[in-house]
């Protein structure tokens, strides 16, 4: 939350900045993009102290695919934006039991409002900053120990949030690269089903989760 809370005021202060001048963008109003990169784990999620820590998440640095579309008005726009990310898990040994697992990963659909500032004396160089929430479907590891499952992945959704900020450089008629920087923050609970000593076991917990998500891209202008 604290990350969120820094970064937000950040983006608050840039529209404050920005916003004192009067020009508008003065390309089409419709903005469609499908960009990827990759997904840094942060906090309890990156985390591999599982004696300490039991919100450790054991994420890998993963990957995200992002499609977005904005519509804007002057500076102002609405930003919808599917998303995917999967993270590797790192194996870990417990009391001299190696337990392998595979992976977290993520999907959704958030939406928001945006700020968009063109700039340079051709407009092409857009900026833009925006805010997220939206239901996200996470996807838990499955637990296994020399092949033998020992806890079975599981599915739940919750509502993520979020900031971002990005780069849209125009070019052509109607086309444009973009660079972006997005942070995701969920809270997802599961009610892991699994077998310990060859008996049936649930166990509930909330795995806290945020990454930061660097990603590429091109898209049209319209």
């Amino acid at each position: 939350m604290k990350k969120l809370l820094i970064l937000t005021t950040g983006l608050i202060l840039c529209v404050g900045v920005f916003a004192q001048e009067a020009k508008a963008p003065v390309k089409g109003n419709n903005y469609l993009s499908l960009s990827v990169g990759p997904a840094f784990p942060m906090g309890d999620f990156a985390s591999k102290d599982i004696y300490t820590n039991s919100e450790a998440g054991l994420a890998q640095t993963g990957v995200n695919v992002n499609l977005q579309y904005a519509h804007t008005w002057g500076y102002f726009g609405l930003v919808a934006q599917g998303f995917y990310n999967s993270h590797n898990v790192q194996s870990t040994d417990v009391d001299g039991i190696q337990i392998d697992m595979d992976h977290w990963q993520y999907y959704g659909l958030m939406v928001g409002p945006a700020f968009i500032k063109p700039l340079g004396d051709k407009k092409n160089l857009i900026f833009d900053v925006k805010g997220l929430i939206g239901p996200v479907n996470v996807n838990s590891p499955k637990f296994s120990v020399d092949g033998q499952s020992l806890v079975n992945e599981k599915w739940n959704t919750t509502i993520g949030y979020g900031a971002g900020m990005g780069m849209k450089l125009l070019f052509g008629k109607s086309m444009f690269a973009q660079l972006g920087l997005d942070y995701l923050n969920m809270s997802p609970e599961f009610t892991i089903d699994g077998n310990v000593v060859d008996e049936p076991a649930s166990i509930k917990l909330e795995q806290p989760i945020s990454t930061l998500n660097l990603h590429f891209g091109i898209g049209i202008n319209f």
